[in-house]
């Protein structure tokens, strides 16, 4: 129960160690070694796909930080706005971002998808914290100037353009309609920043790049 009575709705229980919960970093045949078996090996046996999801799970966790403290500050969205860009700073070689997603030694299909969706993921984080920065602002508060905001904009932007642009089809597919979904959260959205917004960096080139983006993604809507 929380402090009105009701019940606790929440991530997680207030004072829980959310470490004690996170998983091994390990392959299944590290977990139990008696599970080898030649007519039902699969890519996680030798594989770990663990970092992926508690990377994951580490995003989602900041999010939920952001949200689950005094959120009516500019300050306080700057400082988690600041933790997710440099989120996958330090990710593992295998789900750290190649362009086109070329193989390398550690990686396959599962492990691509694993980071278009890290990726895709933190774009709409930085996107939505962005848009509370800019609706929380008071008379008095600390201001985040109009250049500011479309230099983020611009750099979500190019950022989402690098992905839908380089990441295989199959990829992007892989991770469900709620990949594609959040891209074109953010691409609808951003195309209809208001005029005021877009004297600092002229509309045409960018609602040309967030058009591109939104045809890639309504064919990708259709096949997912």
């Amino acid at each position: 129960m929380n402090i009105q009575k009701r019940p606790y709705t929440d991530l997680f229980l207030p004072g829980e160690n959310v470490e004690r919960l996170r998983p091994l970093e390990i392959t299944d045949i590290q977990l139990d070694p008696t599970i080898v078996d030649a007519s039902t090996v699969w890519a996680g046996d030798t594989m770990s796909y663990i970092p992926g999801i508690n990377r994951m799970t580490d995003l989602f966790l900041l999010f939920h930080k952001s949200q689950s403290t005094s959120i009516d500050t500019v300050a306080n969205i700057q400082h988690h706005l600041d933790l997710v860009r440099s989120s996958l700073d330090s990710l593992p070689p295998q789900l750290r971002w190649r362009g086109g997603l070329s193989r390398l030694p550690g990686t396959n299909f599962g492990t691509d998808a694993q980071t278009a969706n890290l990726y895709i993921s933190q774009l709409h984080i930085r996107y939505n914290l962005l848009e509370q920065m800019i609706h929380v602002q008071k008379p008095g508060m600390t201001k985040i100037s109009t250049p500011e905001i479309v230099r983020e904009r611009e750099s979500i932007v190019d950022d989402m353009l690098e992905i839908v642009q380089h990441v295989p089809r199959e990829i992007v597919q892989a991770n469900g309609p709620t990949a594609v979904h959040k891209i074109r959260d953010i691409g609808a959205a951003l195309l209809e920043q208001p005029v005021s917004e877009q004297v600092v960096s002229p509309s045409t080139q960018r609602n040309k790049k967030l058009r591109l983006i939104l045809d890639i993604l309504k064919e990708l809507e259709g096949q997912t």
